[in-house]
C-alpha cells in the first residue's frame, strides 16, 4: 500500500487523496488523475511566473522612478553648487567684527528662543550658529564674532570653501557622468 502526505499546499493532502482514490479504480482512471495533478501543477507553476514577472516589471519601474528622481536631485543640488561657487568666487572676504560683552548678551537674548543654550559657550573651542543673516562664533577664551552669512572672513577661508564647493561639484558632475545621465 502507497501511503501519500503532502502539506506543501493549501488542499494538498485533498488532491493527493483524489489521486490514490484514483489509482484505486483502474490504470485508466488512474493515468487521468496524473495527467489533472500534473496539468494543475503546471498551471500553479505558471501563475507564479506570471506573477513573478509582474513583480519584477514593477520592481523595475519603481527602481527606474527611483534612479530618475536621483538624477533630478543630483542635477539641483549641481545648479547649486555652481551657483554658490560662483557666489563665492565673486565675494571680497570682510573680517569677522569683534562683539563687545553688551552685544554678546543681546545675542544671546535673541537667539534663546531658537534652543541656542549659552552654558554650551565655552566648553568647546568655538561656539557657532546662525540668525537673522549673521553668523556668530564664541571662542573658549570668551570672545565672540559676528561676519555676514555667505560672505568669507579671509582669503584663506574663500580658497578654502572655493576648493571644497569644486569639489562637491566635481563629485555631482562625476556621478552623473558615471550615471550615464550626462
Amino acid at each position: 500500500m502507497i501511503v501519500l502526505h503532502y502539506t506543501g499546499m493549501p488542499d494538498a493532502q485533498g488532491a493527493l487523496d483524489r489521486l490514490m482514490a484514483a489509482f484505486r479504480q483502474g490504470p485508466d482512471a488512474a493515468q487521468q488523475a496524473l495527467d489533472a495533478w500534473s496539468q494543475a501543477g503546471e498551471d500553479r507553476f505558471a501563475a507564479a511566473e506570471a506573477d513573478a514577472a509582474a513583480a519584477r516589471a514593477e520592481t523595475q519601474k519603481s527602481f527606474a522612478a527611483a534612479k530618475d528622481q536621483m538624477r533630478q536631485n543630483v542635477i539641483a543640488w549641481l545648479k547649486d553648487a555652481q551657483k554658490s561657487y560662483t557666489k563665492w568666487q565673486n565675494t571680497t572676504p570682510v573680517p569677522a567684527v569683534k562683539l563687545t560683552a553688551a552685544q554678546i548678551a543681546d545675542v544671546l537674548k535673541k537667539a534663546a528662543p531658537l534652543g541656542i543654550d549659552p552654558s554650551k559657550i565655552g566648553g568647546a573651542d568655538t561656539y557657532g550658529f546662525g540668525m537673522d543673516g549673521k553668523i556668530y562664533i564664541f571662542k573658549k577664551d570668551g570672545t565672540a564674532w559676528m561676519n555676514e552669512d555667505g560672505v568669507p572672513t579671509s582669503e584663506q577661508q574663500k580658497q578654502d570653501s572655493l576648493a571644497t564647493r569644486a569639489s562637491n561639484i566635481q563629485f555631482l558632475t562625476n556621478y552623473l557622468r558615471d550615471d550615464g545621465t550626462v
